[in-house]
């Protein structure tokens, strides 16, 4: 009898996981997220990057949202993208600071209730390498042109989308109910914890499966309390062109491509396990990389300089060009954001006076913009790593 009572605790223990990932939905990922749209991770379910994803705007990651990569599946964090990966991230929703169903709200789905006082709490844990009055710049999201949807915290967006808001006109249950998640209607409160990167193969003639390219002059790649697991970087999901057009978007012809790739390919191919970047606008911080490899170098992680446009003052320029005035006028970085940190041509120290092409970390303005910074973004300089990188056990 005591047998028979632990073999069916373990079946219902079984049944239970089991029911749980079979209610879980998967959504299949790739294409692109052009500038100015918004796209949102939710922990419900699981995405699987299937092919090349690029962001051109901004994509927000829940926390406890999980990520997998298929053969050949990468992430690449355009100019002017954002990644938002932020562990951190928390909003909790109350449904007893305003009645939605009397004036002046017409439904849960109303954006002014959205935007009503103590209806959502939502905060950003503050990272130091990032100033107060840049804060916008890296973490604020737009999801449309109402002013209830605009400079919102990545947690609040989350929430909205989860909640589903923008289907109320359409689904009664979601406008006569307080919020709600999916088909379980779990709580709809954004929590911190972990995100999940993970990659796999699929049979026996998978080569590589996950990658993450940051390329120079994107808005960010914030990826905190972020887990990166099994990422396998070989030679052939970075054999392709990532830039199709020149800066004034005329197409290039398959050579032009080649040519204007060439140095782009050339340092991310075969290296770096999970992520390459390009970006001084980068930030890894309390994140994790386990079980990962590359072929060449960087394992987990390179950090690289922009490469050099070979087509630089041509018709066929990729980069806009930086004059040395321009670059002269940027001021220089402080000798406290890096010492060991050197030039880009000479190996000299931080302290040798090199362009402060990015001022995020401080109130000054910004002296380029994100197309401008293409041509000479560094991902070393105030790059921000805080990371534990473990081997294959």
């Amino acid at each position: 009898m005591q047998r028979w009572f632990r073999l069916s605790s373990l079946l219902l223990t079984l049944t239970a996981a089991f029911t749980s990932i079979l209610a879980q939905d998967y959504v299949e990922v790739r294409g692109s997220l052009p500038p100015g749209q918004v796209r949102v991770f939710v922990r419900d379910t699981v995405y699987r990057i299937s092919g090349t994803f690029t962001i051109g705007g901004t994509l927000v990651i829940e926390p406890g949202t999980r990520v997998e990569f298929l053969p050949n599946g990468r992430l690449i964090d355009s100019t002017g993208g954002r990644i938002i990966a932020d562990g951190r991230a928390s909003a909790t929703y109350n449904p007893n600071a305003a009645n939605a169903l009397f004036p002046p709200y017409t439904g849960y789905d109303d954006t002014d209730y959205f935007g009503a006082p103590g209806v959502v709490t939502s905060t950003i844990s503050q990272e130091p390498t990032i100033h107060g009055s840049k804060e916008s710049t890296i973490f604020s999201v737009d999801l449309g042109t109402d002013p209830n949807l605009q400079g919102l915290t990545p947690a609040k967006a989350v929430m909205y989308k989860a909640a589903r808001l923008e289907r109320g006109f359409n689904d009664p249950a979601i406008r006569l109910n307080p919020w709600f998640r999916g088909k379980v209607g779990s709580a709809i409160d954004v929590t911190p914890g972990r995100i999940t990167f993970t990659a796999t193969g699929v049979n026996s003639f998978s080569r590589e499966w996950g990658h993450i390219i940051v390329l120079p002059g994107a808005r960010a790649a914030f990826f905190r309390d972020v887990d990166f697991l099994n990422f396998r970087k070989d030679t052939t999901v970075d054999n392709e062109p990532i830039y199709l057009k020149n800066q004034n978007g005329t197409a290039l012809t398959r050579a032009q491509q080649e040519l204007v790739n060439d140095n782009l390919l050339r340092a991310t191919n075969g290296g770096g396990g999970a992520i390459s970047t390009f970006s001084s606008r980068t930030w890894i911080v309390g994140c994790l990389f386990r079980n990962n490899m590359a072929r060449y170098r960087g394992g987990a992680l390179q950090v690289l300089q922009a490469p050099v446009d070979q087509y630089a003052g041509s018709q066929f320029q990729v980069y806009p060009t930086v004059s040395a005035a321009t670059l002269a006028g940027l001021g220089v970085y402080d000798k406290s954001i890096n010492p060991w940190v050197t030039g880009r041509e000479t190996a000299e120290p931080i302290q040798q006076n090199i362009p402060a092409i990015d001022n995020v970390n401080i109130a000054a303005a910004e002296g380029l913009t994100d197309s401008e910074r293409q041509s000479v973004d560094d991902g070393p300089l105030p790059c921000t790593l805080d990371v534990s990188v473990k081997r294959a056990s």
